[in-house]
């Protein structure tokens, strides 16, 4: 602390949120606006096209259409997924993203600690909703 700095480092973890990625949010990220029309109708017909039911042994559940979530595995997953978590990682200025993996981290005077965590904590706010 000779300097009177501090690191500040926030881990987030994706893997899960290909379940939770809207429909509706990742059409109209900002990130998506250099791609056509005819491609994000055909990407909304990929994702709306879709369906789920959950079977154990012989019983199977009713079958239910998806308004959220990215098939892990899926041909266009990673595009769409990529396409999704860049738009919401953009606003980051220090900030570091592998796959479904986020860091971010500040490196604050010990006097500007409170805006910096203050700061990070909208930030995550916004990543949450």
């Amino acid at each position: 602390m000779e300097n009177k700095r501090v690191i500040i480092l926030v881990l987030i973890d994706f893997s899960n949120e290909f379940n939770a990625v809207d429909h509706d949010l990742l059409l109209a990220c900002p990130a998506n606006a250099n791609v056509s029309s005819s491609a994000m109708q055909w990407f909304l017909s990929y994702l709306r096209g879709s369906r789920q039911a959950i079977c154990m042994d012989q019983n199977c559940s009713n079958w239910c259409w998806l308004n959220a979530g990215i098939s892990q595995g899926g041909i266009l997953s990673s595009v769409l997924f990529s396409m999704f978590i860049n738009s919401v990682t953009s606003r980051f200025t220090s900030s570091y993203l592998y796959t479904d993996d986020l860091q971010l981290y500040q490196y604050p005077t010990t006097d500007s600690l409170a805006d910096t965590i203050a700061a990070l904590n909208r930030d995550l706010t916004q990543i949450s909703q």
